[in-house]
């Protein structure tokens, strides 16, 4: 499978994926020429995609013999926290997302997470593990000060947090 990607290139890739909606008996929608609307809640997305990857990234801070896979793994965590903060600066489908994207707090929080992820993924990269754990720090910091403000009460709409699996 993934050979056949890498061979068809993007746009092979985006035709092969049109012509399946097309025949696949999906109702057929106009594509958005901005952004892609999130149906989600951003409460959702914190649960299941940002808390997730951020204690990764804090569990590798701390991490006795990093392995090549585990700053792999930090690498990834990185990049989906970094693609997690565009999407809570999205409103979502929660009933205090348009307040809360609208809010320059959130939005500031929202680029100090998204910085902090990127530097943790630089040092990743490095495989620099006290630069993640000072990235780490950051992140925390961005999560706890956020959480004060805007959702000092947890869970919110009956989600919660699934089960974590050791490293």
């Amino acid at each position: 499978m993934r050979k056949t990607f890498a061979t068809l290139g993007a746009a092979g890739v985006a035709a092969c994926v049109l012509g399946f909606a097309a025949g696949s008996g999906v109702a057929q929608q106009a594509v958005p020429t901005g952004m892609v609307p999130l149906h989600t809640s951003l409460n959702a997305v914190m649960v299941y995609l940002v808390d997730p990857v951020a204690h990764e990234i804090w569990e590798y801070s701390d991490k006795q013999g990093m392995t090549e896979m585990d700053w792999l793994r930090a690498e990834q965590h990185a990049v989906n926290l970094i693609a997690a903060s565009t999407l809570i600066s999205i409103k979502g489908t929660g009933a205090g997302d348009g307040i809360w994207v609208a809010d320059p707090l959130w939005r500031a929080w929202v680029v100090n997470m998204q910085s902090s992820a990127h530097l943790a993924l630089l040092a990743a990269q490095k495989k620099d593990q006290q630069a993640l754990a000072k990235a780490g720090e950051v992140i925390l910091d961005a999560c706890e000060s956020c959480h004060q403000k805007f959702k000092p009460a947890l869970p919110t709409e009956g989600i919660k947090h699934l089960p974590r699996v050791p490293l």
